[in-house]
């Protein structure tokens, strides 16, 4: 499963693609490629579980990505409201 964060949210030009046409979409990983199922994650308790596992186990890149400071941010008790409704969140199966 890859999971992938569109932070401009809907305005994105290439979620708009997606949304529009997702039978279109192929990942290509080294020399393999595939088509997934793509999966527009909306249940924000879904969305927060995402957020709270990506800022905990990638903690550089959400620092870069969310301006999350794994110092001293803390995921259980940070409010994530304006992220989940900013963001969009696609998995591809």
């Amino acid at each position: 499963m890859i999971t992938i964060f569109s932070g401009r949210g809907e305005d994105a030009g290439w979620l708009k693609n997606i949304r529009t046409n997702p039978e279109f979409v192929w990942v290509r990983y080294g020399f393999h490629s595939f088509q997934p199922l793509v999966k527009f994650v909306i249940d924000d308790i879904d969305k927060l579980d995402i957020i709270k596992w990506y800022v905990t186990n990638h903690k550089r890149s959400a620092k870069f990505l969310f301006g999350w400071n794994p110092k001293t941010d803390d995921p259980e008790v940070t409010n994530f409201s304006k992220m989940l409704n900013t963001i969009t969140i696609i998995q591809l199966l």
